[in-house]
């Protein structure tokens, strides 16, 4: 397996501290809560419920790890990982080249599994296996995940089994690639465009950049003054965005987020 490997010191050193409240002499526990602090600078990440258990960074990222070496199907994987908010919040995203499928020619895609977590509540414990295009790296969403596995943080991590999801989990990616490859023939309805930039809430001039690339990308006019460009061009405009343009990974999870449920105006075309 190939990853990119992060320092131990880049993780938060996360403690469990009680939490206090009312003033001067009259300070006071409360019961059944405690608080997730960052012990180097004493950032307060969230307070929680007694029965919260902290799943560390470090230690899903070991489980995941460990989980794919015990998996042959999707073969070596290369990896990067993000910690946004201060490193109260984990991205962790795994490609894999050998499973690489092609939509259209010189068009690739291969999957790729994700996985969150949070000391900020932001997140539960979750995994998620998408796709990657590979023409300019776009992280690529669907309207139905090929697999998601998520999990409060009152569950122990070692009791979640993934490895028996993940071969059908590929069955799903390769019918979702099926799918790509007929978007690929489809040229995109007009109403399907509106409908799916007011899913987006894309603010004006973004939307207007989004605009500007359908008509440089399409090959002309319809009778009614609409951009040809195909399902597929249209969705990896949309992708491209998210990837390489938002201003932050919690942003980008919130757009991938919209897309995934403004691309259901794509079925049945």
């Amino acid at each position: 397996m190939e990853q990119r490997q992060l320092l131990q010191n880049s993780f938060p050193v996360v403690i469990e501290q009680p939490v206090l409240w009312g003033k001067d002499k009259n300070i006071h526990k409360a019961e059944n809560y405690k608080a997730l602090v960052d012990s180097p600078t004493g950032n307060v990440f969230s307070i929680v419920t007694n029965d919260y258990k902290i799943i560390r960074h470090e230690e899903a990222i070991e489980f995941m790890d460990n989980e794919l070496a015990k998996t042959s199907d999707l073969g070596r994987y290369e990896a990067i990982t993000y910690l946004p908010n201060n490193g109260a919040r984990l991205v962790r995203e795994y490609n894999f080249p050998e499973r690489t499928v092609n939509i259209v020619k010189k068009d690739l895609v291969h999957p790729k599994i994700i996985l969150y977590n949070s000391y900020d509540q932001f997140f539960s414990l979750t995994i998620l296996l998408g796709a990657v295009r590979l023409v300019c790296k776009n992280g690529l969403v669907t309207g139905k995940i090929f697999f998601r596995m998520k999990r409060k943080h009152t569950c122990p991590i070692k009791e979640i089994n993934i490895r028996k999801n993940l071969s059908v989990a590929m069955e799903n990616f390769n019918l979702q690639t099926e799918i790509w490859k007929h978007w690929s023939q489809k040229p995109l309805p007009r109403k399907s465009f509106f409908k799916v930039m007011d899913v987006m809430s894309l603010s004006q001039q973004k939307a207007d950049t989004v605009l500007d690339r359908l008509n440089s990308q399409s090959t002309g006019k319809d009778k009614d003054g609409f951009p040809i460009i195909t399902i597929w061009n249209f969705f990896n405009i949309l992708t491209a965005h998210i990837t390489h343009e938002t201003a932050s990974i919690n942003q980008r999870v919130v757009m991938e987020s919209r897309l995934r449920k403004a691309i259901v105006n794509f079925q049945n075309i």
